[in-house]
């Protein structure tokens, strides 16, 4: 819709059940290309836990490092202070009631942003460094939504929500035009006409205008993200020890790693496992699922391996290995099945 007045989206001062039907037997998993994925303790949950990881890993991974990281345009500190909202859900309410065209349905979400259930992104979100913090992490949970349209429709709608951030004073942290990348972990490159990352002292929102034509959402799309401030504080203090295991004896750690938070499972005589979205640029597979354990009566976490995809029986040759990891699904590639620790 056209921009709207000033004074028209000033707004005062005063995460979603997993349905659907998803084949996730372990005959439908590839062989894996790498090392590694990971699962929960009872091997039926784990199977669909790795779908449904793997189908939102790509959204936050994809929003940092091709909208932040590779075209990130800063803008000078807002002049007025940001409207404050009682929660990003709240902001969402109000910055999305006259968008057009079709809401999207989200079929789940988490700290890593929506998608379908066909696994395409509905919206994104934003990493921050917490706390003067050496590396940036996603919330613990988000909110937002995607409406679907031509491209004339959808372009209102990313004006509109530019002008209601203008309007409520939000600090613009980054923005692009034209950038390139994938909207799903297996889904061919989209174009992202238009993004930004808008902040406060409460929330941190991510907005982006993307022709998805090509995939099964057969359209444009306008997503807007939003987290918590403290929920990116409460994930902060969750991945503090995982950015020590992960960077354990480097003198000089990397000050672009992202990290999601972990989904941690048990395995047996005590030990635990965990494992989370990454994205370190100085490895090959920039993005990729992390995986650690912890041994019992243990506070520290270890670092294992990282890839895309499930990983080979092989790789776990150890006994602390298949005690820490039992139960969770790998590649037999002796029997070229799928199996589990």
């Amino acid at each position: 819709m056209p921009n709207e007045p000033d004074d028209v989206n000033k707004v005062s001062s005063t995460l979603p059940d997993e349905t659907g039907s998803i084949d996730t037997t372990p005959e439908s998993y590839r062989p894996p290309t790498t090392d590694l994925s990971y699962k929960r303790p009872s091997p039926w949950r784990k199977w669909l836990l790795i779908l449904l990881v793997a189908v939102l890993a790509g959204v936050v991974v994809w929003a940092v490092y091709y909208f932040v990281t590779l075209n990130a345009t800063p803008k000078e500190t807002a002049k007025d202070s940001p409207t404050r909202f009682a929660s990003a859900k709240a902001l969402i309410d109000q910055a999305t009631p006259n968008l057009k065209g079709e809401a999207i349905d989200v079929y789940i979400s988490n700290g890593l942003g929506g998608k379908t259930v066909d696994g395409l992104g509905v919206y994104g979100m934003a990493s921050e460094k917490v706390g003067g913090r050496k590396y940036a992490n996603l919330p613990a949970k988000s909110t937002g939504a995607g409406y679907k349209g031509n491209s004339e429709i959808s372009s209102k709608n990313y004006d509109a929500l530019v002008t209601f951030f203008k309007n409520n004073h939000f600090n613009q942290v980054d923005s692009g035009k034209n950038a390139s990348g994938p909207i799903s972990w297996t889904s061919a490159d989209v174009s992202y006409v238009s993004y930004a990352t808008y902040s406060s002292d409460d929330v941190l929102c991510m907005i982006w205008h993307a022709d998805a034509s090509q995939t099964s959402l057969a359209s444009h799309i306008t997503s807007i993200g939003c987290g918590d401030k403290s929920s990116y504080d409460e994930a902060a203090k969750a991945l503090d020890p995982f950015f020590a295991a992960y960077t354990k004896g480097e003198a000089d750690p990397s000050n672009d790693i992202v990290l999601g938070m972990p989904e941690n499972g048990n395995g047996t005589d005590g030990y635990k496992h965990a494992i989370l979205l990454q994205e370190d640029p100085s490895q090959l597979d920039q993005q990729f699922e992390a995986l650690y354990f912890q041994a019992p009566g243990q506070t520290e976490w270890t670092y294992f391996t990282g890839a895309h995809g499930i990983v080979s029986c092989s790789e776990f040759n150890t006994d602390i290995l298949k005690k820490a990891f039992h139960g969770i699904a790998c590649y037999d590639d002796a029997a070229k099945k799928n199996s589990t620790v």
